[in-house]
């Protein structure tokens, strides 16, 4: 994919360090489901992923996870501000199996 650079050996994870992390934020969810996606967009993820991966990243993606509500979301796309502690908890979980 044009515009990502490589994962060099001394950051992946063989090297003794923690697998770098790509995480796609949800945008604004709609009522009770995410945001919808263009085919092309779902394509553009998917190979994003498997670039990602190939190379020993780790890709996260938030898209149609169920705990992130509409009541999450501020202005926009962005999260409340009382709503963060909990983001960042849940993404904290949901990324935890990867590093132990």
């Amino acid at each position: 994919m044009q515009g990502y650079s490589t994962i060099s050996e001394s950051q992946s994870p063989a090297a003794g360090r923690s697998p770098p992390v790509d995480s796609r934020v949800q945008r604004r969810p709609s009522a009770h489901r995410p945001p919808p996606q263009s085919p092309a967009l779902r394509r553009y993820v998917a190979d994003l992923q498997k670039y990602v991966t190939t190379r020993g990243a780790i890709f996260h993606d938030d898209t149609g996870d169920p705990a992130l509500t509409l009541d999450m979301y501020e202005d926009g796309d962005h999260v409340a501000r009382g709503a963060r502690r909990f983001y960042t908890e849940n993404l904290y979980n949901r990324l935890r199996p990867h590093f132990q």
